[in-house]
């Protein structure tokens, strides 16, 4: 899986460090690399890693104090991921989201991923 990043200079290596963090929960390695959608058997293995687009238009660290800055919009098809928050909170709310349509399963040596109920599109805040 590629992650993109779409944010600014602060908080990005923060960003960097808890996307590998959830990798490594979510997937069991940082190194997932076929992705297979709506749990079709037989798929063709992708060519190129799935792609996870991240966009945060404030990164920094700081706590969420209303409800808009926790927003995020996730959506997911079967060539790439997009989460877009306002905030760092709100990010973070989206990459949950997005690792509660993951499964991972170890065939073979060979870690694969199975998103689900794709395509998908979930607009979020408390």
């Amino acid at each position: 899986m590629v992650f993109r990043l779409n944010v600014g200079e602060e908080g990005q290596q923060h960003i960097r460090e808890l996307i590998q963090h959830n990798q490594n929960k979510t997937f069991g390695c940082a190194n997932a690399y076929m992705v297979f959608s709506n749990q079709k058997e037989n798929l063709p293995e992708m060519k190129q890693p799935y792609t996870i687009e991240i966009n945060i238009q404030d990164p920094s660290l700081k706590s969420a104090f209303t409800v808009e800055e926790e927003f995020y919009r996730f959506s997911a098809d079967e060539q790439k991921a997009v989460i877009t928050a306002g905030t760092y909170v709100g990010f973070v709310r989206g990459l949950e989201t997005f690792s509660q349509t993951v499964q991972c399963n170890s065939t073979r040596g060979q870690l694969k991923c199975l998103l689900r109920n794709l395509p998908i599109t979930v607009e979020d805040s408390p």
